[in-house]
């Protein structure tokens, strides 16, 4: 994974993000891509918040969605 210049805890944050999707999706997943100020190089960690997107193949089950929220706020 390639991070632009951004602070330690904002990458173990992300780095965190993407292992709880490899973990909820395992092989559906495709990719966890960031956009938004961090990916356009104007994130400022005091007021920006982070965007991204998860892309998995096939459509998530309802149970799946929350099994990923769960484990993203136990991070």
């Amino acid at each position: 994974m390639t991070m632009p210049d951004v602070d330690s805890k904002t990458t173990k944050l992300i780095q965190n993000l993407a292992a709880v999707a490899k973990t909820v999706f395992g092989a559906n997943l495709i990719g966890v891509y960031i956009h938004g100020s961090l990916a356009l190089g104007s994130y400022n960690r005091r007021v920006s918040d982070l965007d991204y997107l998860i892309v998995v193949e096939g459509h998530p089950s309802q149970a799946t969605k929350l099994e990923l929220m769960h484990a993203t706020f136990a991070h």
